[in-house]
């Protein structure tokens, strides 16, 4: 990342989700980052990696809270997020995706437990389909990948909005 923690000005703009009675637990009404990198949208990259029947999908164990996620990460500067996802995946469960295979399904605002009032994570979230489960290596910030049955999933074993962004990315092909 291109600049330090709390490095920036306290930002005037505060978090898109502050009016939404939904989402009053997805940030800290706290100043400062959060331990995010910067004020405002901290961009990053999420991969839903499905087998093409969407039975099942590679997430990771996160080694910073031990919950399940999908591959993903910030975007570094000049990168952009597509090249983001496919850098994480490979970095995290050691599979290699391509950019024509991606499908961008979301960008926007996400739950995380490091998000306050100025500063949150604000993701894109791309689909990759893949005919079999491919053999998964964790690395990076995944003490643990593997695929797991999308119908056993429940929020309280994903990490921030991840629950939210799998739906996003099985519901319209069901």
């Amino acid at each position: 990342n291109d600049t330090g923690r709390d490095s920036m000005k306290e930002s005037p703009i505060l978090h898109p989700w502050r009016d939404d009675p939904a989402h009053t637990n997805s940030f800290r009404d706290i100043g400062g980052t959060g331990g995010l990198w910067r004020y405002g949208p901290n961009l990053t990259a999420d991969c839903a990696i499905l087998t093409k029947d969407l039975g099942c999908i590679a997430l990771i164990t996160r080694r910073d809270n031990g919950l399940l996620a999908l591959p993903g990460g910030f975007v570094d500067k000049g990168e952009l997020a597509i090249d983001t996802a496919i850098r994480e995946a490979s970095e995290e469960t050691g599979i290699t995706l391509t950019k024509e295979a991606a499908e961008e399904l979301y960008s926007g605002p996400v739950a995380d437990y490091r998000a306050t009032l100025r500063a949150w994570p604000h993701t894109t979230l791309f689909r990759f389909l893949t005919a079999h489960t491919l053999q998964l290596n964790p690395n990076d910030d995944a003490i643990y990948a593997d695929w797991y049955e999308v119908e056993t999933l429940t929020p309280d074993k994903l990490h921030g909005s991840h629950f939210t962004l799998i739906q996003k990315a099985i519901l319209p092909l069901r």
